[in-house]
């Protein structure tokens, strides 16, 4: 019997002294630190699922995206003016080469019919790389016989002219032929502004782009224009 006791009462010393050691400080940092650890991994998965979960639906909003943007170009029709289906890729070149015609002929005009007594000489050498020679020279020499320049270097009137629309267009071959209209404006000092209509018509080939001298690389190889003041009397300038 006493030896059983005294099993019985070593055993429970024996407890109590592992408790005591496992109450240390110790013991006690280093199960928080396991406990830390614990909880780090369990965050570090969690955002790895969030992580693949973001990817995974992101794939399938691109998939989404592309799928509607291929039908949508698949259903897209380009007709001509008599209504007839062309080729998408080919009504796509021919709406871009008209915005470069659109373009040229707003440089041409402008540079051909703005300047002041500071731009005469700077206009109209910009205006050599967009029109022939023999027809820009023609144009400065209205200029000159109406005394327009003059009137620009003696007295500052201001002349400037804007591209307003096309009247006519056809760019199935080259030479590009196109007729279209622009406004000039001619600023006297005190004066109210005089407006004119000008119509100018002419026949465009591809050429070498030069900027920004010739931002769309065409050329003007034949070119016409005539002015309408934009008064009553509609009378030619």
């Amino acid at each position: 019997m006493n030896l059983l006791s005294s099993k019985k009462g070593a055993i429970a010393k024996g407890r109590e002294e592992d408790a005591k050691l496992l109450d240390t400080p110790v013991v006690k940092t280093i199960k928080g630190y396991d406990d830390l650890l614990e909880a780090k991994r369990s965050t570090a998965n969690s955002v790895k699922i969030a992580i693949g979960l973001c990817v995974f639906f992101g794939l399938v909003m691109i998939g989404v995206i592309v799928s509607v943007h291929i039908s949508t170009i698949d259903a897209v029709k380009v007709v001509d003016r008599n209504g007839s289906v062309i080729p998408s890729e080919l009504g796509k070149q021919e709406n871009l080469l008209q915005s470069f015609v659109e373009t040229h002929c707003a440089n041409t005009v402008y540079y051909l019919n703005t300047f002041d007594r500071i731009t005469i000489k700077e206009n109209q050498s910009r205006a050599l790389f967009l029109v022939n020679a023999d027809d820009a020279n023609r144009i400065f020499n209205q200029f000159t016989a109406q005394n327009n320049y003059a009137d620009a270097l003696t007295r500052g009137v201001v002349y400037t002219t804007k591209f307003d629309k096309l009247l006519g267009i056809d760019i199935s071959k080259e030479p590009y032929r196109v007729r279209f209209q622009s406004i000039m404006t001619v600023a006297d000092n005190d004066q109210p502004p005089v407006r004119f209509l000008v119509i100018s018509e002419g026949e465009i080939t591809n050429f070498s782009a030069q900027y920004p001298e010739n931002q769309v690389g065409l050329y003007f190889k034949k070119y016409m224009q005539e002015f309408k003041k934009l008064e009553e009397d509609g009378q030619k300038r």
